[in-house]
This record gives structure tokens, C-alpha cells and sequence, in this order.
């Protein structure tokens, strides 16, 4: 077969759905040698310059070059114009993968579309203002006109029955996985060091990795900081990564003031070998998120034997089981509580570690891509 995949997600900063195309494409063609993979992507704002080819040297693959169109302004067309359909760009296809919330027209091919989350509709406050006006729109077209729809977690597929009231034959839930050959327990104290370092991590540390944005619950994690260093003695400070998002001027303001305080270190979007270190040298990991489509920032510090701290909303406990602390995702007091927890009890944080690595075993690329591709050959018959 010859499947299509948008890979404007990898483009740039990769991040929650740009981390699942890269690994889903990359674990696919190990699994098909049969299968041939043609790789479109578009522009996400007009000064961006066409990325290399990510997948020079991966084999089946075709990678065509950037298509100097806005992404918005493409799926504007195709929406409203049914145009232009993907063959016509890249040629003849069996199977498109949409992995952009949304799908392009197509002649023959069948089409699977991956639907992360509704959070522009479940938390739509938490959103750019044309997130919350075109993606609904938008989305509603390439669910209804989709072969097949992938779920990232149960609570997505909830979401999709309620809000769209789609057949639920129709919804698959694939599970994400995690790069075992990164995110490990066996990072070196001096790989480590080095990155603490290179970040002036001078203290023991509280972890938050994720885009700064009103949804991770950055402000309240910054709050229960507060109040757990008002009622411990401890050497502490609160490391925060990930690139900055949208509607956050204020917190900014309070992070960079906290930051010149010693308290807080701020080192922006970090490297996955970077992350890996930073889970294993942390304390806790703490992801106080109200909303998320699967997290993959929790699996990865499980992975690495981090002790978990999380939202008890949403996707989380799909995820997290009983591998670590949940918690109320607006209620400070016991997300503080819960640190203070993980932070005094040795025998919970070793606890916590052991399952973290058990249940992180189970969610694997591999087993994504396999999921992924018996979807596809039931499109077949």
C-alpha cells in the first residue's frame, strides 16, 4: 500500500502531536516493508523557511518538498472548496493519515484521522481565539467524511462520542508510547550534572516539563511551590521546560520574577536527551495539567523511574494507574500536600519509582504502530 502522512506537526519545536508523528511514521516503516510512505507537509506561519528532510534515510519513505502555503489557509480550501485533493499534489495513494486534526480530499484513498484531544471545545478558554473558531469547524468535516478515527486514550474517545455523537465503531483508541532508548532510569550522575549545570539547577528539584500554557496549570503548580517551601526546610527549587505558549503575559511576569529569586529555573524547550536527564535527577515530576488528551511528559518520567505527581482529570489515570499521585487539578492545597508527601516519605518515592518503570514497559512505539497498522488493513476488506 501507499500511505500518506501530513508531517507539518514534526516541523520546528516538536512537541506533544509532532512527538507521536515522528514516532509513529519512523516505528511504521520498520513494521512494512511492503508499504511505500509519502510525506506532505505546509507552512505554520509565513516566515517559516521548508525544513531538511527528517526522514533522510528512513527507508519506503518519499518526502516531498514544503508546500509554500499557510497551513490554515490550505485547510480553509479544502474545507470550503474541496481543494486541492491530495493526489493532484503527491500522486497516486491508498491511505491518508491525517495527523493534523485535518483531512485533505481525496479521490480513492481511505482516510484515518487522529483526534489528541477537544480541549479548543471542552476547555475552549484555555485557546487561541482561532483555535476555538476554526478548529470545531473544521474537524467536524474530516470526522464525518473520515474511514476511520484513531483516539489517542478512552477519555478522547468520550469526548468524540459526546461532542460529535459519531458511531462508535468508527473510534479506535491506540495508546502512545515512549522512546525506551531515551527515557530510561539509567542516566549517569555525571550526565546528569552536566545538564543541571548548563540550566544553574543548584538544588534539589521539583520537575514540570510542557508548553506554558493556561491549560497546564502552571500558575497553580508556582502557588503549591510557594506554600511547600513555606512548611519545609528543604533545599528546593522548581525547574520548569517546555516552550511558551499563548495567553501566559502574567505568568511570564511571575515566573521571571521567581526566577531572579533563585526559586524557580526557567530553561525553555529542551532536547529529549536533556528532558531525560532532568526526570532522572528530579525529585518528583509534577504535571498538575486540567485537560490532556494522553500526556506524554508523565510516561516519559515514569519511564525514567521519576516519581509522578499528576491530575486525577482527563486522560491522566488512564496513563498514570496506580503509578503515581493523583490529585484534584485546581485544588492547591493538595497538590502542595502531595509533594510534601513524595518529598518526606522514601519508601512512597521508591515505591513509586518501581511501578513508574513497570507500567511505563507496557507503552511502546511498536506496539502504537501495530495498533496503528491493523487499523489500516481492516480498511482493506
Amino acid at each position: 500500500m501507499i500511505f500518506a502522512f501530513d508531517t507539518t506537526p514534526i516541523i520546528g519545536l516538536r512537541t506533544g502531536v509532532g512527538v507521536y508523528a515522528w514516532n509513529l511514521i519512523r516505528s511504521l516503516c520498520s513494521l512494512c516493508d511492503d508499504d511505500a510512505f509519502k510525506l506532505y507537509s505546509c507552512q505554520r506561519s509565513f516566515r517559516e523557511n521548508p525544513p531538511l528532510n527528517l526522514f533522510e534515510g528512513v527507508p519506503h519513505t518519499q518526502a516531498y518538498p514544503t508546500m509554500k502555503v499557510h497551513q490554515a489557509l490550505l485547510h480553509l480550501s479544502w474545507h470550503y472548496l474541496g481543494l486541492p485533493s491530495l493526489e493532484s499534489i503527491i500522486g497516486e495513494i491508498d491511505l491518508i493519515h491525517g495527523l493534523s486534526y485535518v483531512l485533505p480530499p481525496a479521490h480513492k484513498a481511505k482516510r484515518v484521522l487522529t483526534i489528541y484531544d477537544l480541549t479548543f471545545i471542552t476547555v475552549s478558554e484555555t485557546h487561541r481565539f482561532s483555535s476555538q473558531k476554526l478548529l470545531p469547524v473544521f474537524i467536524k468535516r474530516s470526522i464525518r467524511e473520515a474511514d476511520a478515527i484513531i483516539a489517542i486514550s478512552e477519555s478522547t474517545r468520550q469526548d468524540i462520542l459526546n461532542v460529535f455523537h459519531v458511531p462508535d465503531r468508527k473510534i479506535t483508541v491506540t495508546y502512545l508510547g515512549v522512546d525506551h532508548s531515551t527515557f530510561n532510569s539509567n542516566a549517569s550522575l555525571a550526565a546528569i550534572e552536566k545538564v543541571k549545570k548548563k540550566f544553574r539547577i543548584t538544588k534539589s528539584y521539583i520537575f514540570y516539563l510542557g508548553t506554558i500554557e493556561p491549560r497546564k496549570n502552571v500558575d497553580l503548580l508556582l502557588k503549591a511551590f510557594e506554600r511547600v517551601k513555606d512548611r519545609t526546610d528543604a533545599n528546593l527549587q522548581l525547574v520548569l521546560s517546555g516552550k511558551i505558549g499563548w495567553k501566559v503575559d502574567n505568568l511570564m511576569k511571575a515566573i521571571r520574577s521567581l526566577v531572579n529569586s533563585g526559586d524557580v529555573v526557567h530553561t525553555g524547550y529542551i532536547s529529549e536527551e536533556e528532558a531525560a536527564c532532568l526526570y532522572n535527577g528530579a525529585e518528583a515530576f509534577v504535571y498538575p495539567s486540567q485537560y490532556e488528551g494522553f500526556g506524554i511528559p508523565v510516561l516519559e518520567a515514569m519511564a525514567c523511574g521519576c516519581p509522578v505527581i499528576a491530575s486525577n482529570s482527563s486522560s491522566l489515570p488512564e496513563v498514570v494507574g496506580d503509578a503515581g499521585v493523583l490529585v484534584e487539578p485546581n485544588n492547591m492545597e493538595e497538590l502542595a500536600e502531595a509533594i510534601l508527601k513524595v518529598l518526606h516519605d522514601g519508601d512512597l518515592r521508591h515505591a513509586l519509582k518501581a511501578k513508574g518503570i513497570q507500567r511505563a514497559a507496557h507503552f511502546t512505539w511498536e506496539r502504537t504502530a501495530k495498533t496503528t497498522r491493523d487499523l489500516y488493513a481492516s480498511l482493506r476488506k
